[in-house]
């Protein structure tokens, strides 16, 4: 296979200052730059995304795959088809790890397809992942109330309200897995895995430190 380029490079974002740490029952919720950085950066990078397409990102940075995968032969099936069935999409990273210093990350399947590994490595990475060991729900608490709070400093492109509602209805009913929107799928033809990144480099071997990006 000729060498194919599998990190995409993508232009600096410059951010403004930081938001003060929103309280998360009570507390000071010391990741809020993590998550202010995530969310901005994805704001920029896909323009047309939906507050639903906010949510699951900020759900898989901290829950992780927990709710994707049935079974293992279930997830193996779903692997195998769409790696058969990829459509052309926009330029990707790799890996996209979810946060500066975050535990999990998406794997694109198009640049995952080009490098050529296994990918029953990916496919175990991935249960593994969903094992929901590393998920952590008061860290998703922390990302919301700094995504309500950006959005009432109308840094994002959507009204406050509509954030505020949209995130509420998810917590009431226990924060449920979600699917992109159908603006984002047009769009960016998303295809990827969510795996937590000390599981990276049994996917990707020593392609690892070409192929992540870390948004900060």
């Amino acid at each position: 296979m000729k060498h194919v380029s599998i990190l995409m490079l993508i232009g600096a974002v410059v951010l403004p200052p930081h938001l003060p740490p929103p309280g998360v029952h009570g507390t000071m919720c010391e990741s809020s730059a993590r998550w202010e950085s995530l969310i901005r950066t994805h704001v920029t990078r896909y323009p047309d995304m939906q507050v639903a397409d906010l949510y699951k990102l900020l759900h898989q940075a901290t829950l992780g795959s927990e709710h994707a995968v049935p079974s293992a032969e279930a997830a193996e099936r779903w692997l195998a088809r769409e790696l058969n069935n990829l459509p052309e999409g926009p330029p990707e990273p790799l890996v996209d790890t979810l946060g500066h210093g975050g535990r999990l990350a998406r794997i694109h399947l198009r640049p995952f397809r080009a490098l050529g590994r296994p990918q029953t490595d990916l496919l175990t990475a991935f249960v593994a992942t969903a094992s929901g060991r590393y998920g952590d729900r008061s860290e998703l608490e922390c990302a919301m109330a700094v995504a309500r709070e950006l959005s009432r400093q109308e840094a994002l492109p959507w009204a406050a309200s509509r954030v505020a509602a949209y995130l509420a209805a998810r917590a009431s009913r226990g924060y449920p897995a979600v699917h992109h929107s159908s603006a984002y799928e047009r769009h960016y033809r998303p295809a990827y895995r969510v795996v937590a990144v000390e599981l990276v480099s049994e996917v990707i071997g020593n392609e690892r430190e070409r192929g992540i990006h870390d948004p900060r």
